[in-house]
């Protein structure tokens, strides 16, 4: 799959500090509907050795935020459907964590049946397009099988109806 081979070379160039990338969690969450960016993404996450977070676009603002930044998520992927609730996530986020936010790489779907303009606007604000990020990746790329069955390759949480949302 295309997009397994895509994924750690941007991901390391965002995360490019030195640190020893073997031990390295990176989470990566998804805020789309069921779309073939979401499908291709529970493969080539976990293939790149990142974790993959589906979240459920039900959700509000708030409790999106409280998911990317309980899950310290590295990367969101976002259909641009979603992207304003995405924005209001990302900016509850900043705003609690003040001078401890490093804001994820943002990864935008485009999406045909949305206002073209809404894409535009994304794109205005420095996210990546989904298909230009895929052209980043090296297709020499080997992918990395789990260590063990220890090793997570996705991160769930239950829909927090009596208290924030646990994963």
């Amino acid at each position: 799959m295309e997009f397994s081979n895509s994924v750690p070379l941007d991901l390391m160039r965002f995360y490019n500090d030195g640190q020893n990338y073997e031990s390295l969690i990176i989470l990566v969450a998804i805020i789309a509907p069921n779309i073939p960016a979401m499908y291709e993404a529970h493969f080539g996450v976990p293939m790149s050795g990142a974790v993959v977070n589906c979240v459920n676009i039900r959700l509000n603002a708030p409790t999106i935020a409280f998911l990317l930044e309980h899950s310290s998520a590295a990367v969101v992927m976002v259909d641009q459907e979603f992207f304003p609730l995405a924005e209001e996530a990302l900016k509850i986020w900043s705003d609690k964590s003040k001078n401890d936010f490093k804001p994820p790489l943002l990864i935008v779907i485009a999406d045909e049946s949305c206002d073209p303009k809404a894409l535009e606007y994304a794109l205005r604000k420095g996210v990546i397009e989904y298909e230009q990020f895929l052209e980043t990746g090296d297709p020499e790329f080997a992918w990395k099988p789990p260590q063990d069955e220890w090793q997570s390759i996705a991160l769930g949480y239950t829909s927090g109806t009596t208290a924030s949302p646990k994963g």
